[in-house]
């Protein structure tokens, strides 16, 4: 099948059927950044694209992907751009400067990522599909548009590393939007570490919950830094009270900032089962809360 439709159209599709078809896993594509020139009544923009991978080896060669140049008026062109291996860019000469540029807006390539872009001109709550995001807009004069995409590779480290503080490599969430001056909303991110299904629990288990931060980027030229949020252990979401565009991730603080990790062995509960009062008893001076999160 590869090789007539070679010999048949004339291109090659060796690297299409190596990176699609006989190799496992997701490439993922995403924008690294852009830059924008005038050039008379055009703008000159040109788009630098990164790759990573989702459980395979080597980079997807040939790549097409359709690059989103956004208007002020939510209008969407589209362009695609070739390249191969790590990184790529290409040059896009354009008849206005776009107010958002996007990497598959549309979703035509099938990589490691899912995004989920809503437009909304009145006070609500937004769930984001399949992102792990909700949004509660409590402010707004216009319409604006929010883009969500979650990202299933590990993010990357830091610029400047931060003591105490090791990046999860799960996976990462890109926040983009084009919103009028007026516009106030709260975004809540949602990971995964109790089931084993969750992304989350092979770099989380139940215990480090509490120790687990968020952290934020405005784009990859900064380094990331731990949001003072809202943090609820139960629910395992973070809150941002005031949301801004950028890439976050999650973070633990490594020994538990001095204090000690309880393993099976080191504390005991009886009776066991209860249906009335329980008592703990610990090996060793201990100093903190215990949060009963479930009761079976």
């Amino acid at each position: 099948f590869r090789d007539f439709l070679t010999q048949h159209t004339g291109i090659d599709m060796t690297p299409f059927f190596d990176s699609w078809v006989f190799t496992k896993g997701f490439p993922h594509f995403s924008i690294d950044s852009t830059s924008v020139v005038a050039n008379g009544g055009n703008y000159d923009v040109t788009v630098y694209v990164r790759q990573k991978m989702l459980e395979r080896e080597n980079f997807t060669d040939g790549n097409r992907i359709e690059i989103a140049f956004m208007k002020s008026d939510f209008s969407v062109e589209t362009r695609v751009l070739e390249f191969s291996g790590e990184t790529g860019s290409q040059t896009f000469t354009l008849p206005f400067e776009p107010a958002l540029v996007m990497c598959d807006y549309y979703e035509h390539t099938s990589d490691a990522t899912i995004d989920d872009a809503v437009y909304v001109d009145t006070i609500k709550n937004i769930t984001f599909l399949n992102t792990d995001c909700k949004m509660n807009v409590m402010e707004i004069e216009g319409e604006a548009m929010v883009r969500t995409t979650c990202n299933y590779v590990a993010p990357d480290d830091f610029i400047e590393p931060v003591e105490g503080l090791e990046i999860v490599p799960s996976r990462y969430w890109l926040v983009e939007s084009m919103r009028p001056e007026v516009f106030s909303a709260k975004l809540m991110i949602t990971f995964n570490c109790t089931n084993v299904a969750g992304w989350e629990h092979p770099y989380i288990q139940n215990s480090m919950r509490d120790s687990v931060v968020l952290i934020y980027r405005r784009d990859r030229s900064e380094n990331w830094q731990v949001l003072s949020v809202q943090y609820s252990s139960a629910m395992q979401r973070f809150t941002v009270e005031h949301f801004a565009d950028g890439e976050y991730a999650l973070a633990i603080r490594n020994g538990y900032v001095g204090t000690s990790k309880l393993t099976e062995s080191s504390f005991s509960v009886y009776p066991n089962p209860s249906s009335g009062i329980v008592n703990l008893t610990f090996e060793s001076a201990f100093s903190g809360d215990v949060n009963v999160i479930d009761m079976s």
